[in-house]
């Protein structure tokens, strides 16, 4: 292919086909390889053991303050902040289904090597349902006067309702 510029400017490009030229195949690599650029690995290339394990030590460094986070901050808005037990099963929770899913995604999934974890797009929506009269914390001491499993009960009703409703909105979000 040569391009030749005419005397308005414009260019012509003409096309000739040599018996040389490159399959599809080939011209995608040398292009590829080309804009390439700074990258030190590319999507099919697999990076020394020692570089993978300390890589993936920083991608777990990276999701695990993400992942611990969400927890922390719907911990007062269900009416559990005083409670560590029924925090650290919030914290619990997460990490073993952020787990499963990740190991589910890597097997059948598009099999990348990411975590998937919670997210923050539903804290806007948790926090406006919570926020409505009917879910209000009842006062410190009526939670001091509850029995234990009453004090679960407040926290697992509202996590309950929060459920329903954001499953309930991506059934809606789908149709």
């Amino acid at each position: 292919m040569t391009e030749t510029k005419l005397k308005d400017g414009n260019a012509q490009v003409n096309l000739s086909f040599d018996s040389n030229a490159l399959s599809p195949k080939e011209e995608a690599a040398q292009v590829l390889e080309s804009l390439k650029g700074d990258v030190a690995y590319g999507i099919t290339d697999v990076p020394p053991w020692y570089l993978a394990i300390l890589l993936g030590f920083q991608h777990y460094l990276t999701m695990f303050g993400a992942t611990i986070a969400i927890p922390f901050l719907l911990a007062d808005a269900l009416c559990m902040s005083s409670n560590d037990v029924a925090r650290s099963e919030l914290i619990g929770t997460i990490f073993f289904v952020s787990g499963m899913v990740t190991v589910l995604q890597v097997l059948f999934g598009v099999r990348l090597p990411i975590v998937q974890g919670g997210t923050f797009s539903f804290l806007a929506p948790t926090f406006a349902l919570l926020s409505l009269p009917r879910w209000t914390c009842p006062s410190e001491e009526a939670i001091a006067n509850m029995t234990a499993y009453e004090r679960e009960e407040t926290w697992q009703l509202r996590m309950r309702e929060i459920q329903g409703e954001i499953g309930r909105a991506s059934c809606r979000e789908r149709v």
